[in-house]
């Protein structure tokens, strides 16, 4: 047992977590892979199937970004954002089993890659009708650009040189835009446009049809936020909230939360080196929501037939 001057010390092994194998992290891998293709084909199933007058809402699991697929009750196809970057559903391929042809409304929230790094595949494979983006200007003093951003710009123009309509100024606060029973209207950035960055810049708007709401948060800041509280009020109530910057703290307003009070509060969000999604914004989206959601957890699917009351598809 080692005497007091033998200078012996005890060597403690506690038992350790077993290690797994390369053989049960693979299973586990192409089980989680066997999950999510079966979470598509059953959105898919939706899509294919709808009825005139039904909404059904993707929040594709795309990786650390965002990725958002809707029909419309008249048929018509919009998209919000498009991440492609490490995603584990490629939109492109989801949007052709869909039978997509047209991208009727293209909604770009700001033009950090984790938003918009699909745009130049879309361009190439679809026909967009209408484009609408923050219209904030990622250039240095110099008016140089970074690799990113040059090629968003390529493929706006691309888009514009092939007929799309693209909105030329930014929407803001109290701007609508209306398609047919579904109306938008816009939350942020204020006016005049004064962002130093393109989370400032971000839209966030509410997409409403009949008393069903969807309310997209962009990557909005907590202090725009305040400043929508401020004016909007209980006007924010929805019944599902696309979380602002992925659960990020500097996108987590509790008022506003508060104010909107969802059923469903979605977090987008991916393997990260940030911290999202952060554990006190999830703990208010928790306290403020009736259920909440993360993509990397799976693709969400939710719809609202002839505007019931939303059922989850996956």
């Amino acid at each position: 047992m080692g005497g007091s001057g033998g200078g012996n010390t005890f060597d403690i092994r506690m038992p350790s977590a077993p290690v797994p194998s390369v053989a049960e992290l693979v299973d586990a891998e192409i089980t989680t892979k066997l999950s999510e293709a079966k979470r598509v084909k059953e959105v898919l199933g939706e899509f294919l199937t709808a009825q005139s007058g039904d909404f059904i809402l993707a929040a594709l699991n795309a990786g650390q970004g965002d990725c958002c697929v809707m029909k419309l009750p008249d048929g018509k196809i919009v998209v919000v954002d498009c991440n492609v970057r490490s995603a584990n559903v490629n939109l492109i391929g989801f949007l052709e089993k869909a039978g997509v042809k047209t991208i009727d409304l293209l909604i770009l929230t700001h033009p950090d890659q984790d938003h918009v790094s699909g745009l130049p595949k879309l361009a190439d494979a679809f026909k967009v009708t209408q484009l609408l983006d923050g219209r904030f200007r990622k250039e240095g003093p110099d008016g140089e650009r970074t690799p990113g951003y040059e090629e968003y710009r390529q493929a706006i123009e691309k888009l514009r040189a092939s007929g799309t309509d693209i909105l030329n100024r930014t929407p803001t606060m109290r701007d609508e835009l209306n398609l047919r029973n579904v109306n938008i209207e816009f939350l942020s950035p204020r006016a005049p446009m004064l962002a130093q960055d393109a989370n400032e810049a971000s839209l966030a708007f509410r997409v409403s049809f009949g008393e069903r709401s969807v309310l997209f948060g962009g990557d909005v800041t907590k202090e725009r936020w305040e400043e929508i509280v401020a004016s909007k009020g209980t006007g924010l109530k929805s019944d599902v909230f696309w979380c602002s910057h992925h659960g990020a703290d500097s996108g987590c307003c509790p008022p506003a939360i508060q104010s909107i009070s969802p059923d469903l509060s979605i977090v987008s969000v991916g393997e990260n080196s940030y911290g999202h999604p952060h554990s006190d914004a999830m703990d208010t989206l928790r306290q403020h929501s009736g259920d909440v959601r993360r993509t990397d957890e799976g693709t969400i699917s939710i719809m609202s037939r002839q505007g019931g009351e939303w059922k989850r598809i996956t």
